[in-house]
């Protein structure tokens, strides 16, 4: 993958109508188009290439990677997904920061079992490097101590070993973890995170899947094939060019199974959600994950299906304070949408919150 190719087909995209052409994202895919470029030319070993490339070799060795950081709906996400889909390397793995943070602490689990490893971070930084030269992590975002405690050592590994990190974030690298118990554990990463990575900030106040929502519909019914293949095909207009694939979120040790997700919106049925042993606290790291969800296949919920019905009221709850946006395929209006005695009063205010939630831009 050349510099070029990498631009054209974001050009190519914008003059689709897929992408709006927005100078910002133009400043931070020609940077990724330059770490594109680099990490390919790592890959070559004659003797030739590596003569007539030292010098750009020598930068390539001090660039470690991009953080690319701003407001939602930014697009940053977007570029990165761009960028890992083309970029001309085998060894390469794109997560969620906080996914990768809880296979990482399972790991180190796992190694503290042998006494003879002092420096349990470090090592684990090897064995992560062993499978992956890249990184690409969505939403770096610092939540907890125990992040905190192995943060330094961890990254200053993959570093020492030659890994790439290319990282999005809502906040710069200096608000990490801002208000954080133990922060002083943490300022030798974002020291690092400087000193490695090239920050970019994708200005402006634009939220682009706000503008692709701009006339869709928030709420169908009944629940019929049609709806549901409109329901998809906005799925897919507001996820653009990256290609859906299954999440997973850690949640007090469990695992939330997403079916599908791209660009930050998720599509699932109501069953996904809602007819799985879920807590309030579970669907909090839903909403936090992304920006939006649409859901297809919401029943009539009744007095007959209470528990489903409770955890849908936490959903909305958790979407509606994480100011996410909802587009459902449901079996009735809302107003009539729930038909039980049991959360009558408290189904008042998640009617409020759906009408919020599921109002498109115009």
């Amino acid at each position: 993958m050349s510099k070029l190719s990498l631009i054209n087909k974001y050009k190519s995209l914008v003059e689709d109508g897929k992408l709006n052409n927005d100078p910002y994202q133009k400043i931070t895919i020609a940077k990724l188009s330059e770490l594109s470029e680099e990490l390919s030319l790592k890959k070559e070993n004659s003797f030739l290439s590596r003569l007539s490339n030292f010098a750009r070799r020598e930068k390539i060795e001090n660039r470690k990677g991009v953080y690319i950081w701003g407001g939602v709906g930014r697009g940053k996400s977007m570029l990165m997904d761009l960028f890992f889909a083309n970029v001309n390397i085998h060894n390469k793995k794109r997560t969620h920061f906080h996914n990768f943070m809880a296979e990482t602490h399972d790991l180190i689990h796992d190694i503290r079992k042998n006494d003879k490893i002092n420096n349990v971070p470090d090592h684990a930084a090897k064995l992560i490097s062993q499978k992956a030269k890249l990184l690409c992590f969505d939403e770096m975002e610092l939540r907890d101590i125990a992040d905190a405690m192995v943060l330094n050592r961890l990254f200053k590994g993959l570093w020492k070993r030659g890994v790439t990190i290319v990282a999005t974030s809502n906040r710069p690298p200096e608000k990490l973890y801002e208000k954080g118990l133990h922060r002083e554990r943490v300022l030798p990463f974002i020291d690092d995170l400087n000193k490695n990575c090239e920050i970019l900030e994708i200005k402006g106040s634009e939220d682009f899947r706000l503008s692709a929502r701009k006339g869709m519909k928030g709420w169908f019914n009944p629940l019929s094939n049609k709806n549901s293949k409109i329901l998809k095909e906005d799925f897919f207009k507001l996820t653009g060019e990256m290609s859906p694939k299954t999440d997973h979120i850690p949640s007090s040790g469990r695992q939330i199974f997403i079916p599908s997700a791209a660009s930050g919106v998720a599509f699932v049925d109501f069953s996904d959600l809602c007819e799985q042993k879920l807590a309030a606290r579970d669907y909090i790291e839903v909403a936090s994950r992304y920006r939006g969800l649409l859901i297809n296949k919401i029943p009539i919920l009744n007095d007959y299906n209470r528990n489903e019905s409770r955890r849908f009221m936490w959903l909305v709850d958790a979407l509606y304070e994480a100011k996410c946006f909802m587009i459902c395929t449901a079996e009735k209006p809302i107003d009539d949408i729930y038909t039980g005695s049991d959360w009558r009063f408290e189904f008042e205010r998640t009617k409020s919150r759906l009408r919020e939630l599921t109002t498109t831009p115009r």
